[in-house]
């Protein structure tokens, strides 16, 4: 911040009314998402004080199929979610209720511990990321399209994003099947 603010200064286009706004923006932002934190917190709380996360073991458990189709169904849900719902609140919400769920599954990779937490987590984030980028509704094309405006259309944007779409799964298959792949 200082760098910036000195380079500012340097090329004389700083003055305290535009550093005031910044401020004030930035205390806004910091404040919501702050607020953000604090409310997924309670919900998550409160949903495993009532007793939902047991709820949604014991689903996941009745559907059958073994752990492989319990991990399978969390990170299609996690997927669909990132259609809809921004990365934190995904996280926030989700993490602490899948993450007891994780650790109890039989998957057989060889992780345990800490590992299989670390390898939850990767595979949970490039889940995140590719939906993210899946149309029609991926968060990132409408950024990428509000940045480029009238210039490319959003039928190119999605048919530019379908070869990242196709790395991504290909990578969050190689990690699933071979997870020593996180470890090197």
């Amino acid at each position: 911040m200082l760098a910036v603010l000195g380079f500012a200064g340097v090329m004389q286009k700083i003055d305290v009314e535009s550093v005031m706004t910044a401020a004030r923006e930035t205390v806004v932002s910091t404040a919501m998402i702050m607020m953000l934190v604090i409310t997924a917190t309670c919900f998550s709380l409160i949903f495993k004080g009532v007793g939902g996360d047991g709820l949604i073991r014991s689903s996941l458990g009745l559907m059958g199929g073994g752990s492989w189709s319990v991990l399978i169904l969390i990170l299609l849900l996690v997927f669909v979610l990132g259609f809809f719902l921004d990365w934190l609140e995904i996280s926030l919400i989700l993490m602490p209720i899948f993450v007891p769920i994780i650790t109890q599954l039989e998957l057989s990779n060889g992780l345990t511990g800490g590992a299989l937490l670390v390898w939850f987590a990767i595979l949970f984030a490039i889940n995140l990321q590719t939906s993210f980028l899946t149309p029609p509704f991926g968060v990132s094309l409408f950024y990428l399209k509000g940045a480029v405006g009238d210039r490319v259309a959003t039928l190119d944007i999605y048919r530019g994003v379908l070869p990242f779409i196709a790395i991504q799964l290909f990578v969050l298959l190689l990690i699933l099947l071979f997870p020593g792949l996180l470890m090197l």
